[in-house]
């Protein structure tokens, strides 16, 4: 019988294959299944859908991904002559009051609508330093330099 045995234990490769399969690979197996359920499921899904969460209420916008990249390419068009009318609304609308309020000064010829309301420039209230380019007093609201037709 001990024949026997020993043939067995030879046949089997000394148990080495059960002993490497009790010491490493379960234990391994077992740690690798806690892991996956405390730390894939509890920490890693826990922050991408914790990310995920406050981008629901666009959800709704996922209908407009088609993937038709002919629908991108309309949107992109329809958003780019929306651009470019807001910006030639935005000029038109400034030049027409530009216009109104050059039509409302007919008087001041000279002086654009921009320095109007303004109150005096910083070159004019200071005497000092304009006397010599003025001919006239420094106190004087209708001072005009002699080399240009700007205010002293």
């Amino acid at each position: 019988m001990e024949a026997a045995g020993v043939y067995k234990l030879i046949l089997n490769k000394y148990y080495i294959d059960e002993l490497y399969d009790l010491l490493f690979v379960r234990p391994t197996l077992a740690l690798s299944d806690v892991i996956v359920r405390v730390i894939d499921g509890g920490v890693i899904d826990g922050l991408v859908n914790g990310t995920a969460r406050p981008l629901a209420p666009t959800a709704a916008v996922r209908g407009c991904q088609t993937g038709n990249v002919q629908h991108y390419a309309v949107s992109m068009l329809l958003g780019a002559l929306a651009i470019l009318g807001y910006y030639a609304w935005r000029d038109g609308s400034q030049r027409r009051a530009e216009r109104a309020r050059n039509r409302a000064l007919p008087d001041m010829k000279g002086i654009s609508a921009d320095h109007v309301g303004r109150g005096p420039s910083p070159s004019r209230s200071n005497g000092v330093r304009n006397k010599a380019r003025c001919r006239c007093s420094p106190s004087s609201s209708s001072c005009r330099s002699p080399a240009r037709s700007s205010w002293c």
